[in-house]
């Protein structure tokens, strides 16, 4: 895996607000607090190194004139066998079809995929 980068991103849902999981708690019978075990500091320690990142921006190519197309069709055909391919022509006819949805996404303004679905 030499030469193989990635990144990892936390979800949204994993953003603990304070407040609001104190609310949550009083839910529940009152007992003890207990600070500094070692799984709370071993959480601490692992909520520390998350980062900020930008959002992945994500945009609806509806049209072969998008700004986004000629990037999706670069990767479209680099990276799939050309029998998996749609021709130009197919692809103009899955515009028509009100339930085709072709997304592309991008991160710090790069292209880096695309999905397709009906």
């Amino acid at each position: 895996m030499t030469g193989i980068t990635d990144k990892y991103y936390e979800d949204i849902i994993y953003d603990v607000n304070t407040d609001k999981a104190e609310a949550f708690d009083k839910f529940f019978p009152q007992k003890e607090r207990i600070e500094g075990t070692p799984t709370q500091r071993r959480f601490e320690e692992v909520f520390a190194m998350q980062k900020d990142y930008k959002p992945i921006q994500k945009y609806f190519i509806d049209l072969c004139t998008h700004p986004l197309y000629e990037d999706f069709q670069d990767l479209y055909h680099t990276r799939f066998p050309i029998f998996e391919q749609r021709t130009p022509e197919q692809q103009m006819e899955a515009y028509q079809n009100q339930t085709y949805k072709l997304l592309a996404f991008k991160e710090e303004n790069v292209f880096f995929g695309f999905i397709s679905y009906w």
